[in-house]
């Protein structure tokens, strides 16, 4: 972040709320991700326990208490417009249990509407951002993921329309997309200015001034996990569209179809879990007593190879 190294102990009460927020957002972002992928074979029991965790993540939101802490005053103006954020993310996107969400005439424009409310905050948030360092490649990609979900939208309709010659052109700019964000991941993972803000990051949360050699390696690995986990979710979508009509019959499409959804899925799902984790450790670390959740995207977790092993039985 562009305040950093000005005062310790104010990074450090940045760092604090910045994962408050970031960890419960997570916290949501695995409930979601889990429900949207059983809301069928769920239970009584199972919902209720999703609810209670959801409300573990909202109540850590509100323990990010900025108005109080010693900060500066970018480091407020910063921690304002990411607890708006999350607050927008939890209220509007990962409520899983709000039915109207989930209602298919209204989809795609709730879809529209969250795309350009992260554009938005992408763009203030990277303001307090270096170019060079992790977060700032991430919400780069992000971006070109937003513009290739708002272009898949368009694909529908063109499918709908049976115009080939649109369906061919919009394939493309989406696979295009994706690959600009693939390549933007990469930038970032072989950037050694990455790997230097995480061990700064690293300096600011570790309360010892010697560092145990295998704290810095496990977060330096988490974090660089989590973009090499992004960059190939990226890779699996561009390697789709560029196939998408390469198919001799629709009985090979439907099942590369069916293979896509599934990588995506696992990946999103190690997404989340990696992500839970690497806050996890930073609050630990932190010496924030840290709320006992379960990870609901692990039990979905399956290698591709189990999957087409499985699909027939």
């Amino acid at each position: 972040m562009i305040f950093f190294n000005q005062n310790q102990s104010q990074d450090r009460n940045f760092i604090e709320l910045q994962t408050r927020l970031n960890f419960s957002y997570w916290i949501a972002a695995d409930l979601e991700h889990y429900f949207g992928s059983f809301k069928n074979n769920i239970n009584q029991l199972e919902y209720k326990r999703l609810l209670k965790q959801y409300d573990i993540a909202v109540d850590f939101y509100k323990s990010a208490d900025i108005s109080s802490a010693n900060l500066c005053l970018d480091q407020k103006k910063c921690l304002l417009t990411l607890k708006n954020h999350v607050y927008e993310c939890l209220y509007k996107e990962l409520n899983f249990f709000d039915e109207k969400l989930h209602d298919s005439e209204l989809e795609e424009l709730n879809i529209i509407c969250q795309i350009d409310r992260h554009d938005n905050f992408q763009k203030k948030y990277m303001y307090y951002l270096h170019t060079n360092e992790f977060e700032c490649y991430l919400l780069r990609a992000y971006g070109s993921l937003g513009d290739a979900i708002k272009t898949s939208l368009q694909l529908t309709l063109d499918i709908e329309f049976g115009d080939y010659k649109k369906i061919g052109n919009t394939t493309y700019e989406i696979f295009k997309k994706f690959k600009i964000g693939r390549k933007e991941l990469e930038k970032g993972i072989n950037d050694p200015y990455v790997l230097e803000g995480i061990l700064d990051e690293f300096a600011i949360i570790s309360s010892s001034k010697t560092y145990n050699n295998d704290d810095v390696k496990k977060y330096c690995d988490m974090q660089l996990e989590f973009l090499e986990l992004w960059k190939d979710y990226f890779l699996v979508c561009e390697n789709f569209y560029c196939q998408l009509y390469d198919h001799n019959d629709e009985a090979e499409e439907q099942a590369e179809i069916n293979l896509f959804n599934h990588e995506t899925n696992n990946y999103l799902g190690l997404i989340n879990t990696v992500s839970i984790r690497m806050h996890q450790f930073i609050l630990n670390k932190l010496n924030i007593d840290v709320p006992e959740i379960e990870i609901y995207s692990s039990r979905m977790i399956k290698s591709s190879i189990d999957y087409i092993q499985n699909r027939h039985l």
